[in-house]
């Protein structure tokens, strides 16, 4: 989805530019942008969409179980400026990376799915690491995974999630 982007889109017209034939694809698991902006400026077809729902019903992936938990800074979050196409993370970080806020989101993971298959979604990665380091001094085996993870790294993490050695996996962005 960040084809619109104007960064995106200076090196796409610059190649348009030199080569008029030039086939430029593109794939994306967010269509959608914050924005509004669409893709269609960018790429004339669609070739292929699955949703959410299809890829339930497949079995290619288990209906999400999701909790909203009330840690009192939805005033705060709302005032948070976005960007192009999401929140500033550094600014929700300011607000979320905290150790009481930290510390309820775990109690409630115990109380609601403790011992299940855990995936949070975390602002930055400082506060991914943060919340990693809590669910693990909290006994929770809990692994870290960002763009910036090796690989190798990456896929020894995931195996051990997949075999219920780690319970809980904390991510940005990926």
């Amino acid at each position: 989805h960040h084809a619109v982007a104007d960064s995106y889109r200076r090196i796409i017209d610059h190649v348009r530019d030199a080569n008029p034939e030039a086939k430029i694809f593109g794939v994306t698991a967010t269509p959608n942008r914050g924005d509004k902006k669409g893709l269609r400026g960018v790429f004339d077809n669609v070739a292929d969409q699955v949703r959410l729902g299809e890829l339930i019903a497949s079995g290619h992936l288990v209906p999400p179980r999701t909790f909203v938990i009330d840690v009192g800074v939805q005033d705060k979050l709302r005032a948070v400026r976005k960007t192009v196409s999401d929140f500033d993370m550094g600014e929700v970080a300011e607000i979320m990376d905290r150790a009481p806020i930290t510390e309820e989101v775990i109690r409630h993971w115990q109380e609601k799915a403790a011992g299940r298959p855990t995936i949070v979604f975390c602002s930055t990665v400082a506060h991914a690491a943060h919340v990693a380091e809590a669910f693990n001094a909290a006994g929770i085996p809990t692994g870290l995974i960002h763009g910036d993870l090796p690989g190798e790294e990456r896929r020894s993490i995931l195996a051990a999630f997949a075999a219920g050695e780690i319970r809980v996996i904390t991510n940005v962005a990926v």
